[in-house]
């Protein structure tokens, strides 16, 4: 557990745990350790003489099947529109008691106009118990393992997925299902582009 950066503390709250505890808090390590892979395999990449000018396509693998909580919202059309609604979502996901994995996920669904409607989501711990009533706005939805294709990105970057699909189509990936962006904190400005492609034998 040391070894994968386990805090001494939280082992022993592991150790005097009941299974069902231990199974999120494995889960939970689980979770953090393949964030840390994913990050520390860009950083070898890029010491390893990448540019810094240069975008990168890299391609991760979501072997288990995973379940968000999507709260919807209409917005001002800006540079990181939906920044200002995050703070207050993350307020009633704490007031519910839900437990949830780090990250903030956003899915943009129309641009009409100075106006945006999209999704703010979180990636729910496993066997997550969750409130009867949270409101239209909001709901769960479950994904199916997957294979995505992703970027770093800014914010002040418009033309980055448009770009980024560019790509793909050139090196013949084939895009399907709505992309996502995922934000590590509510603080950042720049995010990991998340595109699900049509997996083939070659993959």
């Amino acid at each position: 557990m040391r070894h994968a950066d386990v805090a001494i503390e939280e082992i022993k709250q592991f150790l005097g745990s009941s299974e069902e505890q231990k199974h999120h808090f494995i889960t939970k390590w689980q979770q953090e350790v393949e964030s840390k892979l994913s990050s520390i395999q860009v950083a070898k990449q890029y010491l390893g003489g990448i540019r810094p000018a240069e975008n990168h396509v890299h391609l991760v693998k979501w072997n288990e099947p995973r379940k968000f909580i999507w709260f919807t919202h209409a917005v001002e059309r800006k540079i990181h529109p939906f920044h200002a609604v995050i703070e207050a979502d993350l307020e009633e996901i704490k007031k519910w008691g839900i437990r949830i994995a780090p990250g903030i996920y956003i899915k943009t669904l129309d641009s009409v106009g100075d106006r945006m409607t999209g999704e703010v989501g979180f990636l729910l711990e496993a066997d997550c118990k969750l409130p009867q009533s949270m409101g239209d706005d909001v709901y769960v939805e479950h994904y199916h393992p997957q294979l995505y294709a992703t970027m770093e990105g800014d914010v002040t970057d418009p033309f980055l997925c448009f770009s980024f699909i560019q790509m793909l189509q050139k090196f013949g990936f084939q895009t399907k299902g709505q992309k996502l962006e995922r934000f590590a904190s509510l603080e950042d400005t720049t995010f990991t582009y998340l595109i699900p492609l049509m997996e083939k034998e070659r993959f």
